[in-house]
């Protein structure tokens, strides 16, 4: 079959590495289970697999603080994956890993279509370590992946509208390269109380809402390089930040 969505099925799968190039789709609710055991090798027959779903599909709805309120991977669910997931299919679309407990993607992954990347609560430490091309990318959703340090180069993800970052309290610095992405629209750093410094300067004409928050160790908002009039919205609540630079004129839409 291509598409599995039967927690026993999928379990079988990614235990007994009994996967073939037929899989399209798997969809693990881990709400059904408070340890997952998962073959690493079971991934590298799976060449077609377009969309990877674990996670705890009831909870997709709820904002961050329910999620990890009712919902923590580390307190209800123990994923266990023996040996190193050195594949994922190229042609994934949707890639979705509660609590996934990889420290980075694979470094031969390179996934052209790949349009949303949410894996909350993860062991990520740098999700990509080289520039990647996500020319499809759109969506990436890393909060509350406490072993995050950094973010990763963002040069060949130009078409990222979303990033959410919130509660990633390893998280020292932002990569310049986030420049690059002009077409974003939500960049949300909530919580992330270590970090210290964003780039010098920014400039991202698409983005609308700006949320430091909680960033308590930030003491230096960038300087703005250029008009930016769709931004509306900045939270600074919790930081420590004492002024604001005279590029701030040039946010024209706050």
């Amino acid at each position: 079959r291509s598409r599995l969505w039967i927690y026993e099925d999928v379990a079988r799968v990614l235990t007994q590495n009994m996967a073939t190039d037929a899989v399209e789709c798997i969809m693990l609710d881990l709400s059904k289970s408070k340890d997952v055991y998962i073959d690493a090798e079971a991934f590298v027959r799976m060449t077609k697999l377009r969309l990877l779903r674990i996670g705890y599909y009831h909870s997709i709805e709820l904002n961050a603080k329910e999620f990890q309120l009712k919902h923590h991977p580390r307190d209800e669910c123990k994923q266990h994956v023996s040996g190193d997931v050195k594949y994922l299919s190229d042609d994934l679309r949707y890639l979705m890993w509660y609590g996934c407990p990889l420290k980075s993607l694979p470094a031969n992954f390179h996934p052209k279509n790949l349009v949303d990347l949410d894996m909350r609560c993860s062991h990520i430490e740098q999700l990509w370590k080289e520039t990647k091309p996500f020319k499809k990318l759109k969506f990436i959703n890393l909060s509350h992946s406490h072993n995050l340090i950094a973010t990763p180069d963002f040069t060949e993800a130009t078409n990222v509208e979303t990033l959410i970052l919130e509660g990633c309290s390893s998280l020292l610095h932002v990569n310049s390269s986030i420049s690059a992405l002009k077409n974003l629209i939500f960049l949300c750093l909530r919580g992330c109380r270590e970090l210290k410094s964003l780039p010098s300067s920014i400039c991202l004409k698409s983005l609308k809402t700006l949320d430091l928050s909680g960033c308590s160790s930030l003491v230096k908002f960038p300087e703005i390089s250029g008009i930016m009039e769709d931004l509306s919205e900045i939270y600074l609540n919790g930081t420590a930040i004492e002024e604001m630079p005279p590029s701030i004129e040039r946010l024209q839409g706050l």
